[in-house]
């Protein structure tokens, strides 16, 4: 596995991105195919909705951390500002190349 044709880059068909048949909804039966497959689930659920779709993650007995609630921890609960605020800005720093990546791979 790994760089199939040593190029030095993750290619689609090494990492196995495929296009959605339909429109993505996290409780499609296709999307569910996807999440009993998956190792690790990185997503940003939506508000209204993220009980559903944590209760779906446990259902499906995935591993998953939800940074939201480890920052709030660091800031209310163990009061340690300095760690709730670099966890804070690390998440902003992936959010921003995460949007820097998403423009230059965006496709048709």
């Amino acid at each position: 596995e790994g760089d199939k044709n040593g190029n030095m880059t993750m290619d689609d068909d090494e990492i196995g991105v495929r296009e959605l048949k339909g429109d993505g909804d996290f409780r499609s039966a296709e999307c569910i195919e996807i999440l009993k497959e998956a190792d690790i689930v990185v997503t940003n659920p939506p508000f209204s909705l993220f009980r559903e779709y944590v209760a779906q993650l446990i259902r499906y007995d995935k591993k998953f951390l939800l940074i939201g609630n480890v920052i709030e921890q660091e800031f209310m609960v163990a009061y340690d500002w300095n760690l709730g605020s670099g966890l804070s800005l690390v998440l902003l720093i992936f959010i921003i190349i995460n949007v820097i990546v998403s423009m230059f791979t965006e496709r048709e």
